[in-house]
């Protein structure tokens, strides 16, 4: 009886989605729904309808951090390790270590010895020399 019962919700939900396909506004609220029931709203599929509604229901620190993406372009992470700040340098890390000992760089201690540079730090001393 169940896997009718299956099947019936499967045959359901395709003709839905031929629907919606064809343009059926109703069809996709009601595929939207089927989803949602069936698979939890996390599990759903991404449509331009879900987007939109999130866009309006945002906040707008949520729609800064969410535009970039969108948009394909990479968001900086704020502090970087050691590794990945010589080589925006292209120095070694020997010589990232010495241009923190001479308060060139400051560092950030994230938890006992483990330490990262803020990008913005990076980016000032490329930019204009600045120290911290």
């Amino acid at each position: 009886m169940s896997k009718n019962k299956k099947l019936n919700t499967d045959d359901r939900f395709w003709q839905l989605h031929a629907l919606a396909e064809e343009g059926d506004e109703n069809a996709q609220a009601d595929l939207w729904s089927e989803y949602e029931f069936t698979y939890g709203v996390d599990n759903a599929p991404v449509t331009n309808e879900r987007l939109i509604q999130a866009v309006f229901t945002a906040t707008d620190e949520a729609k800064e951090q969410a535009l970039p993406i969108l948009e394909g372009r990479e968001t900086p992470k704020p502090l970087l390790q050691m590794g990945e700040a010589a080589a925006l340098l292209n120095v070694s890390r020997a010589t990232l270590w010495r241009m923190i000992r001479a308060g060139r760089l400051g560092k950030v201690e994230i938890y006992p010895n483990a330490f990262r540079l803020r990008r913005s730090d990076i980016n000032a001393l490329v930019s204009g020399g600045a120290s911290c």
